[in-house]
């Protein structure tokens, strides 16, 4: 699994059980600490450039880490996300490493919250055809999902 460098991926790979025996890929320095307090979880951590925003790494070194990798499945968070454009980040090498684990998985989930919805960030990142799930806190049915529904094919 390709896990970003999100609040939100750090959440996740915290609540990831301590016996499941996943191997996560993340360029997330808070996600890969937590992934290394799961004994069960191999855990890997990208090369990279660190890039102080987000405490993440970025660069030639985690495009190529994340590249070497099939995942059944990647989840990435976004700074924005718009009906028209798709995603956003607040860089470019931010929206180059969320490609790049895209391009490495049979499954991308886009998991944001409602405030990033309908928003957008400086830089371009993945159009919506690129998404197979979406993942809010909203009810499936709320109509602020609606510039979705059309281009995503499975909105939790």
């Amino acid at each position: 699994m390709g896990l970003d460098s999100s609040t939100t991926a750090y959440v996740l790979a915290d609540a990831v059980p301590a016996t499941s025996r996943l191997t996560i890929v993340t360029n997330g320095l808070s996600a890969f600490e937590a992934l290394a307090r799961k004994p069960e979880v191999r855990g890997y951590l990208t090369g990279g450039e660190r890039e102080e925003q987000n405490l993440s790494l970025v660069g030639a070194l985690t495009i190529s880490a994340f590249s070497a990798f099939h995942f059944d499945c990647s989840i990435i968070s976004a700074l924005g996300l718009h009906g028209e454009s798709g995603t956003s980040e607040s860089t470019l090498a931010q929206a180059a490493v969320k490609d790049a684990m895209a391009r490495a998985s049979a499954s991308v989930v886009l998991a944001v919250d409602a405030s990033k919805l309908q928003s957008r960030a400086r830089v371009r990142a993945l159009t919506l055809d690129r998404i197979d799930v979406l993942v809010t806190e909203l009810d499936p049915a709320d109509p602020r999902l609606d510039p979705y529904r059309s281009t995503v094919p499975r909105i939790l």
